[in-house]
Order: C-alpha cells, then structure tokens, then sequence
C-alpha cells in the first residue's frame, strides 16, 4: 500500500498536469441567512437544519442540470450551462423554502440568500474560478432573506422566459469588481408580501431607444434623411460610456407604429425612449426632439431646432449633451471631442452618405447597387471623407459575400477603400470592423481577431463589430462560448435583429443548448414570420425532426412569396431528408439547370450530389464554391457544413474523402 506521503505526491502532481480550460457558464451562490449566529445559540439544531437545507436543494440542483462545484460551510456554489437554468433552479428552491417555511416558528426557518452571474468560469483540475464565481459571491448578499439577486448579464438572458418579474437595484459597488454591473432582484421573493402579481420589471433608465424620426418633409422622397439622421443619432449616442443604445435594426421595427411607448419600452427592454420629427425644407431643417421616461411616460427633456444643413453635426451633438446630461451621465474629454467631429464639411457629400447606410439597411441586390452609387457620389463630392469609404467598402463586402458580384473582386476592392478610410480617420470603428471581416476571408485569423477587438474597444456600442466577432469566433475558430459572449451583447444591443437571432440560434445548436436555440427560432418567427430567414431556418427544423408534412406546408408558403424557382432549393433538401432518390434526381437536376448564378447554387448542389453518392459531381461544385471563396469557414454553405458535420451522414462522407483536404486545405474542422 502506497503510503500518505506518496498519495499526496501523485495528488499535487497531477493537479500541476490538470488542464485548464475556460467556459462560460451561470455561476449560483447560496449562503444561509444568520446561520453562524444559529449555531451560537443551538449549534445541534443549526448542524440539523443544514443537513435538511442540503437534502432539499441538492435534488432541485439535479432537477435543473446544476453541477454542484463546492459545500462551503452552510454556502453551495453551482454550475449551470445556462442561465435559464440557473434562474428556475433559485425561484424552485425559494419557492420550496417559502412553503416549508410558513409552517414553523422562526427559530426553524430555512432563509436563504442567492445570487448568480454569468460569465467566465476557469476550470482547472477540480478547482473553479473566475468572473462568474467571484461576481455570484459579491451580489448574494444584496438579496433578502428568501430572495434571488442576479446580474444584468442574466437578466437579459431570461427576460420575457421566466413566469416572474424583476426590478433593478441599480449599479451597487462591488467589492473586487471594477465594472460597474447592473444587479436586478427578482419580484416577490424575499418580503412579507402574499400579493400573486408580481411586480414587472423595472427598466435602466441608461438603456435608450432612439425610434426612428418621423419625416415632415414636403417631399416624400427626403424619407432617407429622417430615417439616415436616426442612424446618426444612435451611432453619435452610442459612444458616450454609460449609455446603452438599441441599434437601428431593432428600432426600425417601430417606423410609423401607433404602439404606445410603454409597450416599445417593455419590448425592448429600455428606460428611455428618444422620439421626434424631422423636416428638410432645400437647405433649412427643423427638428423637434423629446426624450420620454419610458415607466412614468413625462418629458426629460425637449427641444425644437431650426437651423440650416451646415449645421446637422452641432445638431447631434448638442442632442447627445442633453441626454447625457438628463441622464446623469458624464462625458469626458475624448468623448466631447468625439461628439463634436465634423466628419465633412460638404453638406451635399453627407447628404449621399447618409442615402448609402439608408440604402445598406436592405441587402437585396438593387439597394445595395444603390448604397454603392450614394458613397461613390459621397465622395466624388469629399474623396476626404472617411465614413464614405467605409460605407463603399461595406458595399462591396456585401456584393461579394451575397454573391451578387464574383467575391475575389468585391473583396479586393473593399479591402482598398478601408484601407483608405483609416489612413483619412485611425479611430473608425466601423473601418476596424470591415478590415477584420477582410482579415478572416483572407485566412488571417490573428489579425481579424485584432482588428475586431480594436474595433470594440474603440466603439463598445458598434453592434455590427459584435455580431461580426462572434460569427467569426464561431465559424473561423470554434470557439462557441467567446462567440456567445459576443453574441449575447450583439442581442442586447439589438433584440429585434433577425441576422443577430440566426446566428446565436446557430451558435446555441453547436453548444448543445438545443431548448436555448429553439427559443431563438420562435422569436425569428415573432420578428419576421413570412421572411426568408425564418421560413429557411423553421423548413429546415422540421427536416431535421423529420416533421415531412410540417415541412411541405413550409415548402408551399417558400414557392407562393418567393416563386417557383427559388423553392427549388428546399425541395432538393426535402427529398435528401426523405431518401427518395428518383425525386432527388430530378430535383437535382431542375435546380442544376435552374436560370440565373450557378455559382450561388454550387454549394447546395454539392450536398445534393453527395446524397446520391455521386461524389466526383459533389467535389466538382465544391471546387467551383471555392475557386471565389477561398476561406470555405466563411461560405455561405460549406461554412455551416463545418459547424454541423459530425452529426451529418452526408457531411461526414465529404469531409472523409481525400478530395476534401485537398480542395480545401485552408478551413479549420475540429
């Protein structure tokens, strides 16, 4: 027999050779109210009611998935791989406790404290630690006896998921935590009070929607003006540290609603609504701002501006004071320089800048081809104007990447104009962002990690720099829990945008969260429900559940709004997932000789091909995909092969094959 001194030898030496390795995870914290004062006065009685609280809630853990890491005295610290979770297992527990509770005298009660955060969790060997752990710890102890304390991280996760209600306790300080981190409570819990009705949530008075500016102008065609000075206006707002803005994509949803702000408020999750008109009249404007406290719906503040165009940048700025002034929020030097930049002094060159994001918003091929010709205007009128080169290199990443244009072609000349922008302007966020985006479809990872990071830090409020960070995290490097960070700020910012929804709905399937990932497919179908992205994704849910007839009521809705050829797609991967080869083979056939770009179906034809074990068609059009699309992990449709082949029969035959690695040497497959 090994003697202790060994044992501990072998002990040590294996937790110096313990892997460490990084996740994100929903931390929970439970501590026992008075229990060390408990066991002063009746330590027998305090050591039976804490077996009795472990014998309750260790059950409620494994019920909710939670991975119990530590006992510390009358404390538990749990693990879960979500935060919802995390969320139910506390109100269960609480709950339970809650009931117990009214039936004995106070000496026997059962109080607890919970707090949970979500974050980084480091594992090393049987150790855990990190952000999570160390922030759950810190806000328990802001709950009541009975109550349940949780971060703003978590808050937005299970927003709208959970029968409850919560209310904000602001920015409390933290002890060891230098961010400032919202902490919410969760209503009803932890006070005397018997009421049913839970409270709603109290909504961060920080967290702004700017709703889209109402068009007074005698001509309808001066529309893009209103809607291009929103953009500015979240944008120019988006900078000031301490604000929250919601982008445009979320807010655009509320163009000329009659909902009420309280409603919008509740939907977006915001405190504070900045709404007004505008009115362009040749070289004059007029614009009438408010800015609504969203809960008891008065004015913080409002304000008319007339002023001539020359003056639009005064205008934006002198906005983003008062709201920041209203708000409480300071703006330091950087900031008011920043705020105050004229970005041109051409009027005219800003006008066509301003049509071009207008344009950009819709990524049909005619808008795009128009947001183009508005930033080539832009800057044959100030070819000194950064933000216009920026703008043309966007376009021209889109007409590559949407294959409207040969992709080789749209990126070289993309690559150009952002070079180009930050030569003119070093700190344009978006310019860091658009030359990350090039960085990853060129294969170099390290420097669009770089830029994309740059690009944040410069601008935390660009939610395009996010979202583009946590697709190339997922698709360019597989790693899902960064790439969920990145994508839950990207939704935070952005609730309502159907490209964000997909691409956290791809990346919770690739963690395994497959509730989590349903969830998002259902508010797809709230956000767009006859759109193109919904009916794809919904299509292809029920193939992969081989809900065929479900399918084909999908396939139908697919052929009525976008025609007959543009569903013969779906109805080759209808017959894949059913297996019946003669339809396969003529459905391959009919979208084979389809009119219009072969290339933009090369993808789909391959999978179709590969279905039928013609493996020398599959790797024909595989290699046709790639000759204008180099890095395949960015591929409109091989890059999701990648995400996706290990549970993917077909998938699996192609990537087995020698031609793969041969025909796609540079995609990283793990």
């Amino acid at each position: 027999m090994p003697s202790v001194s060994t044992n501990y030898k072998k002990t040590a030496q294996s937790e110096k050779k313990a892997t460490v390795h990084r996740k994100l995870a929903a931390i929970m914290f439970t501590d026992m109210v008075g229990y060390t004062a408990m066991a002063q006065r009746n330590e027998a009685q305090a050591v039976e009611l804490l077996e009795e609280q472990r014998s309750l809630l260790r059950p409620i853990f494994r019920k909710h998935s939670g991975r119990e890491i530590d006992t510390i005295g009358d404390a538990f610290l749990v693990e879960f791989a979500s935060s919802l979770d995390a969320v139910l297992c506390s109100i269960d527990i609480q709950s339970l406790l809650k009931k117990q509770n009214e039936q004995r005298d106070d000496e026997r009660k059962i109080l607890l404290r919970i707090g949970i955060h979500l974050g980084d969790v480091i594992h090393k060997g049987k150790n855990v630690s990190g952000d999570a752990v160390n922030v759950a710890s810190r806000i328990e102890p802001l709950a009541l006896p009975g109550g349940i304390c949780l971060t703003a991280q978590v808050y937005y996760s299970v927003l709208n998921k959970v029968e409850c209600g919560f209310e904000s306790l602001g920015n409390p300080h933290l002890k060891n935590v230098t961010t400032p981190i919202e902490v919410f409570k969760v209503s009803g819990l932890g006070k005397a009070s018997t009421d049913k009705q839970l409270a709603k949530p109290t909504l961060p008075k920080d967290r702004i929607a700017v709703l889209p500016f109402a068009n007074m102008s005698p001509e309808p065609s001066d529309e893009y003006f209103a809607d291009g000075l929103t953009e500015e206006m979240i944008n120019v707002l988006s900078q000031i540290n301490g604000l929250r803005i919601i982008a445009r994509t979320s807010v655009n949803q509320y163009k000329n609603t009659a909902k009420p702000i309280s409603q919008i408020a509740d939907e977006l999750g915001v405190g504070t609504i900045l709404e007004g008109s505008i009115r362009k009249a040749g070289n004059k404007i007029r614009a009438t701002l408010q800015l609504i406290d969203a809960k008891s719906q008065e004015h913080e503040w409002s304000q008319n501006y007339d002023r001539s165009l020359d003056d639009i940048f005064e205008i934006q700025s002198d906005i983003a004071a008062q709201v920041a002034e209203k708000l409480k929020v300071g703006i330091n030097k950087n900031q008011e320089a920043q705020l105050g930049k004229r970005d041109t002094d051409n009027t005219e060159a800003y006008l066509a800048y301003l049509r071009g994001r207008t344009y950009l918003h819709s990524r049909d091929e005619a808008s795009v081809r128009a947001a183009k010709q508005e930033f080539e205007h832009s800057l044959s009128l100030d070819d000194k104007f950064a933000r216009a080169y920026s703008g043309l290199a966007d376009a021209f990443l889109i007409l590559g990447n949407y294959q409207y244009e040969p992709f080789k072609d749209c990126a070289k000349k993309a690559k150009s104009f952002v070079e180009k922008a930050l030569d003119l302007d070093p700190g344009l966020a978006d310019a860091h962002a658009s030359l990350a985006l090039q960085h990853s479809f060129q294969g170099e990872f390290a420097k669009a990690q770089d830029e994309y990071k740059h690009s944040i830090r410069v601008n935390p409020g660009y939610v395009a720099a996010r979202h583009w960070y946590g697709n190339f995290l997922m698709y360019g490097l597989q790693r899902f829990d960064e790439a969920y960070q990145q994508l839950r700020l990207a939704e935070e910012a952005d609730p309502l945008n159907a490209r964000i929804c997909t691409t956290m709905q791809k990346c919770l399937e690739a963690l395994g969260k497959t509730d989590e990932a349903k969830q998002r497919l259902d508010k797809l179908g709230k956000i767009q429900p006859d759109g193109s992205l919904y009916l794809n994704f919904a299509f292809q849910d029920c193939l992969s559940t081989a809900d065929f007839k479900k399918a084909l009521g999908y396939l139908a809705k697919i052929e009525a709004i976008f025609g007959k050829t543009e569903s013969l797609e779906y109805l080759l991967l209808y017959y894949v997932a059913t297996g019946e080869k003669e339809k396969l083979t003529e459905a391959v056939s009919k979208f084979e000789t389809a009119p219009g770009n072969l290339l933009e179906r090369s993808g789909v034809l391959a999978y179709g091909y590969a279905a039928l074990g013609n493996m020398d068609k599959c790797f024909y059009y595989i290699k046709m995909a790639l000759e204008d699309f180099p890095i395949a992990n960015f591929h409109p449709v091989i890059g999701d092969w990648i995400l996706t082949w290990k549970s993917d029969a077909i998938l699996r035959n192609i990537v087995s094959d020698p031609r793969w690695s041969e025909i796609v040497p540079k995609a990283r497959i793990e």
